[in-house]
């Protein structure tokens, strides 16, 4: 499943970012790349981070059959943020912890986080991305798909598109191209670099650690 993110709240292109999302195991394995990573990093360790939402982030939303729904937000810093819900803004578990990563490298990020099958809800889903960053001021919101309203409000699952009630398995370098491949349509600026998409190919399972890079 990709998602490419790449207009703004009011319907205009921006520069893309894509997060991918796979099955191994009885995880599903979550690939994002974006432009940035500029932003200041929350003040706490990387791991599970509250308000998560007010940082620079990329966020996948998936929706069941039943109306429950999963939102997973991943930083550049390795900072996460999970959460379940039974309904709109119906939080019943968050702050769950991930096996994730992230790097900088050159005005680019990319994180990588495996999630436990069992936190989604039951298929068929529908699913969006998200990426937010900037100032409070001057706060960017970016979309996967076109949502209604004059104010930005990522919480409205019955829009998402339906995805099917399976996903496909994962595969670290096609994925991880995937990703490159949606980033670069309308790119203005540079690619990614490629030290960082060959270490969204290679992160795995178990072989995570600290989220650590450079702007």
């Amino acid at each position: 499943m990709l998602l490419r993110i790449d207009r703004t709240w009011t319907g205009q292109p921006a520069p893309a970012a894509a997060i991918h999302a796979a099955r191994q195991g009885d995880h599903v394995v979550l690939r994002a790349l974006a432009p940035g990573g500029h932003d200041p990093l929350p003040a706490g360790p990387p791991g599970p981070t509250p308000r998560l939402w007010e940082h620079e982030v990329v966020e996948w939303f998936c929706v069941g059959a039943d109306g429950r729904y999963l939102e997973v937000e991943l930083g550049p810093g390795g900072h996460h943020l999970v959460l379940q819900l039974a309904g709109v803004r119906q939080v019943t578990a968050q702050g769950l912890p991930l096996d994730c990563d992230a790097r900088r490298v050159e005005g680019w990020w990319a994180a990588w986080a495996a999630v436990p099958l069992a936190w989604l809800p039951p298929p068929p889903w529908r699913a969006a991305g998200f990426r937010l960053h900037g100032p409070p001021e001057a706060r960017v919101h970016l979309l996967s798909v076109a949502l209604p309203g004059a104010v930005p409000d990522f919480h409205q699952p019955g829009h998402f598109p339906p995805v099917g009630s399976d996903l496909p398995a994962a595969d670290g370098p096609a994925d991880a191209e995937a990703c490159l491949t949606a980033v670069r349509a309308g790119l203005d600026g540079g690619p990614p670099p490629a030290t960082l998409v060959a270490w969204l190919a290679s992160a795995r399972k178990g072989g995570a650690g600290r989220a650590r890079g450079g702007l």
